[in-house]
């Protein structure tokens, strides 16, 4: 869910929205997975990260106007890097003054 306004408000919005889900429709909504996010670091939602683009731009053809604000669907990739490493899918080759991530071979 996307609002505008401050913090506080949003917080209160979220709390009655699982107040009102645990009451009408007898489910749980899981904290550590929903929760309050500010825009600009995007929001993750089934594995997307979602951003906006926030430069609105007004174009005008024959008289009429329209914005151009767009929602970018991308994949956070150090998330899904951090946890391949973690169940030994890569593993780290340090080459010179950079750190380089490589698949792990599967025959060995």
């Amino acid at each position: 869910m996307g609002l505008v306004g401050p913090k506080k408000y949003a917080l209160s919005v979220l709390k009655k929205t699982v107040i009102a889900v645990e009451k009408e429709l007898k489910m749980q909504i899981n904290l550590k997975k929903s929760g309050v996010e500010h825009h600009s670091d995007g929001a993750l939602f089934l594995g997307y990260r979602l951003l906006g683009n926030y430069g609105i731009k007004y174009d005008c053809f024959v008289g009429q106007s329209y914005k151009n604000n767009r929602i970018q669907f991308n994949v956070p990739t150090k998330r899904l890097l951090k946890k391949y490493i973690n169940k030994g899918f890569f593993q780290v080759a340090k080459k010179g003054k950079g750190i380089k991530f490589v698949a792990r071979r599967v025959d060995k």
